[in-house]
């Protein structure tokens, strides 16, 4: 279900038939900003600043597959925020 998805397997054909895959392109830096002010209208600037920042950083360890020697939720995420 999660095509190349660390740590996960394919489904059998029963299963997989119960599921639609929906393709969406990734947010843009600038349309997260606005979906968190959108959905969280009292998170503070710096929070939205640092989640900012914090996606930036996973969109590029996800491009090149080179993650921080600390492994964060970047490595987890990796082949969802390409």
């Amino acid at each position: 279900m999660n095509y190349g998805y660390a740590g996960t397997r394919e489904l059998n054909e029963a299963l997989t038939s119960r599921f639609v895959v929906i393709q969406m392109p990734s947010i843009d830096q600038d349309g997260l900003v606005r979906l968190l002010g959108d959905e969280f209208p009292t998170l503070e600037k710096s929070t939205k600043s640092s989640l900012r920042s914090y996606s930036s950083i996973c969109r590029k360890s996800a491009k090149t597959q080179k993650f921080p020697k600390r492994r964060s939720t970047c490595a987890v995420f990796s082949t969802r925020c390409v």
